[in-house]
């Protein structure tokens, strides 16, 4: 049997920590790996001669190339959000999800940093990230049937609620609907009688003011198809296994 070698990558790189002790980087943030990808020619027993698929070839190097240059780039854009919470002591974990919502096989990122309410959102698109950063206190949720995201957040305070719709187009995230349920709150009476009392309530979606919290949900409802809705919840691991996890997908 003859064997010809297809591809011979070899990538090293750094993520958060990366560096030497003088440079206050960590050598634990530094990832590498190597990938062979080889394609088998055979011989039938007859002893007729070999015959290639080229063009299944080209497509499988083709596709192998591919599957690495999201991964390096990815993970050039992940080294830059680790980095961001690198000069806080413990700030050391990161929870992240890999899905494809676009259906062009290569899956987005999704990623928050130690438990923070602020979520972001990769997706490699034309050789290149794109990347957006929302505030999803109260959840995240995607749609692998429309391509469409959806940011809630609720205060911590009874001060409302808010929601923004994204879909990833081709030249990437496209943000369709927003709004919110807002409440006004006011303390009346003085002294040990004082007390809040919400005084008002807004319900708003693309700019328009509604008339009630169900006019509300139902215009959220056309916007965002709960039905088929995944909720992110997200693989938590330290910094330094970011890279290793990135190149097994």
């Amino acid at each position: 049997m003859k064997k010809r070698a297809l591809l011979l990558i070899t990538t090293a790189f750094c993520l958060t920590g990366c560096g030497t002790k003088e440079d206050g980087g960590n050598a634990a943030g530094t990832a590498s790996a190597t990938e062979e990808m080889s394609f088998e020619e055979t011989e039938d027993r007859s002893g007729s001669e070999t015959v290639v698929d080229e063009e299944a070839w080209d497509e499988y190097a083709k596709q192998e190339q591919l599957k690495m240059a999201w991964k390096m780039a990815y993970l050039e854009e992940l080294a830059d959000i680790l980095q961001g919470d690198r000069n806080y002591s413990g700030y050391d974990e990161t929870e992240i999800e890999l899905a494809d919502i676009n259906g062009d096989q290569i899956p987005e990122v999704f990623v928050r940093r130690n438990h923070d309410v602020f979520v972001s959102i990769l997706s490699y698109i034309d050789g290149d990230v794109e990347r957006i950063v929302e505030d999803a206190c109260g959840g995240l949720y995607y749609n692998p049937n429309d391509a469409k995201i959806l940011c809630y957040c609720e205060g911590g305070d009874p001060s409302g609620e808010g929601y923004c719709v994204y879909c990833l187009t081709e030249q990437g995230f496209e943000l369709v609907a927003e709004g919110g349920i807002y409440n006004d709150w006011r303390e009346i009476g003085t002294g040990e009688n004082a007390r809040w009392v919400m005084a008002d309530q807004q319900f708003i979606w693309d700019g328009r003011e509604l008339l009630s919290s169900s006019d509300f949900y139902y215009e959220l409802a056309n916007s965002f198809d709960y039905t088929n809705a995944i909720v992110f919840e997200g693989d938590s691991m330290e910094d330094s296994s970011v890279a290793e996890y990135i190149l097994k997908q």
